[in-house]
């Protein structure tokens, strides 16, 4: 009896063991693990599609916790970045525009790679590398260009801060407005009061 595995989560199909030959289970058959369909096993034993010969056989179980990791890490950014959106009263700044196109780009290749991971993995083989390194670009891009002011930002914030109020021109001038409510001393006025 043959055995057959599933490129996707490592589920194998015994035939012994489900008492259904492969070839006699229906079209619309998929993993019970995973959901996959029947194009995403391959016979147990030989390497799966896509998978170069001698691959480390937990790659694709590492692969899709880092991408788990990934899009929640994505998924609170977006939680924490979408509201300050709103608080913009002018225009975004070219900066702040290019961070949001990569950003909305992100989510949508990462969707695009989680659907046909999930639903088409006779794709899988020649986009989901693509899509990969296109996010990992992306992602690249996004934290090269908003380090840096991240950094000055943080390193300006750290210190300490005095802000120094200009004095109204009447004042500086040793006159004092009849309403200030506080002595006159101090100012250098010619009575000294």
């Amino acid at each position: 009896m043959a055995r057959y595995q599933c490129s996707v989560c490592g589920d194998v199909y015994q035939e012994a063991n489900q008492g259904t030959a492969w070839d006699e289970l229906p079209h619309d058959w998929v993993c019970p693990a995973c959901g996959a369909s029947r194009a995403a096993f391959s016979p147990a034993g030989s390497p799966a599609a896509g998978v170069p010969a001698g691959f480390p056989a937990n790659f694709r179980l590492a692969h899709r916790w880092l991408g788990y990791a990934f899009v929640a890490i994505y998924l609170l950014m977006l939680w924490q970045m979408v509201p300050r959106l709103w608080t913009y009263q002018i225009e975004f700044p070219p900066r702040t525009v290019v961070q949001i196109v990569l950003g909305i780009a992100i989510g949508t290749v990462l969707l695009l790679k989680i659907l046909l991971v999930r639903f088409f993995p006779t794709l899988d083989a020649s986009l989901v590398p693509r899509l990969g390194i296109s996010l990992l670009v992306s992602a690249r891009v996004l934290i090269g260009i908003s380090t840096p002011f991240a950094l000055r930002r943080g390193r300006r914030d750290s210190g300490v801060r005095i802000q120094v109020f200009a004095m109204p021109p009447d004042i500086a001038g040793g006159h004092v407005p009849a309403d200030f409510g506080g002595s006159r001393a101090g100012f250098g006025n010619a009575d000294g009061g």
